[in-house]
């Protein structure tokens, strides 16, 4: 481990796992778990977007000066700022997804729960 958030990321994982089985009806714990993939998923995929976003936007270069200038923004770091952005947007709106799902499980759980489905399968989850 190279520092000790990655002793926390494990010891936080180990107690999430100590939680199950959780205490409830076996169709809300599957809610839970299915929620706990998406989740997961979505935070590797952020991983992924957010290096490639800080590896290509986050210094300059002659590349990205170029295409600022052809794409007609004010400077190169409008340029960086906004396709930064682009890059984690998918996590920024997956995540809006997920929290709507779970405002959505109070009143109509069926519809959550087919929403959490049709999520997980598009990920093949």
């Amino acid at each position: 481990m190279s520092d000790s958030r990655d002793f926390k990321i494990e010891s936080a994982m180990s107690r999430i796992m100590g939680d199950f089985p959780l205490d409830m009806k076996e169709e809300e714990s599957d809610f839970s778990k299915d929620l706990l993939l998406l989740f997961l998923y979505e935070y590797r995929m952020f991983n992924q977007s957010f290096t490639h976003a800080a590896k290509e936007y986050g210094k300059g270069g002659d590349f990205n000066k170029a295409m600022s200038k052809v794409m007609g923004f004010e400077s190169e770091q409008e340029f960086n700022n906004v396709m930064f952005l682009r890059e984690v947007m998918r996590f920024i709106n997956s995540t809006s997804e997920i929290s709507d799902i779970v405002r959505v499980y109070a009143k109509q759980p069926e519809l959550a729960r087919t929403r959490l489905k049709n999520l997980l399968s598009e990920h093949s989850l």
